[in-house]
Parts: C-alpha cells; sequence; structure tokens
C-alpha cells in the first residue's frame, strides 16, 4: 500500500471514492501512473470491490491493453502538479 498524496490507498474505508475520480482523469489525460496502476493491479487481492468498482478497473485495464491509455512515470498530486 502506497500512502503518497494522489496514490489510491485500498486499504482505507473511503478509498473506492477515489476509484471514479481517478477513472476520469485516466480518460481524460489518456495516462495513469504506475503507483496508481500497480494499486488497482494488487488490489484486488486484499479487498472485495463493489461491482461498480470491479466494472471501473475493468474499463481500465481494458483501456491499457488496447493502448488507449499509457503507464506513465509520473505520480500527480492533484491541482496539476506533478513529480
Amino acid at each position: 500500500m502506497l500512502s503518497r498524496q494522489g496514490e489510491l490507498n485500498y486499504k482505507d474505508s473511503t478509498s473506492s471514492c477515489r476509484l471514479p475520480e481517478l477513472f476520469a482523469k485516466v480518460i481524460h489525460t489518456h495516462e495513469i501512473s504506475f503507483a496508481d496502476w500497480y494499486e488497482l493491479m494488487t488490489a484486488p487481492l486484499d479487498q472485495a470491490f463493489t461491482q461498480e468498482d470491479e466494472d471501473l478497473l475493468t474499463r481500465l485495464i481494458y483501456a491499457v491493453r488496447q493502448g488507449w491509455v499509457k503507464i506513465v512515470d509520473k505520480v500527480y498530486m492533484g491541482h496539476g502538479d506533478e513529480f
């Protein structure tokens, strides 16, 4: 579990509220940070998701596999900031 601001934290009870926000950002920018991608790929092993969360994850995986979304090595901190 990564704890930097702007990254997913599925151990937190409010984290599922962040998934739709992340999905919207990724679809808009066509990019997902490696850290967020890693959290998405490992999170299902740690926690059960709602059907809506599973649908968003499936769509993100499909978009990456089709090349519509790139995995990038930068971390978005929100409000346009990045490392």
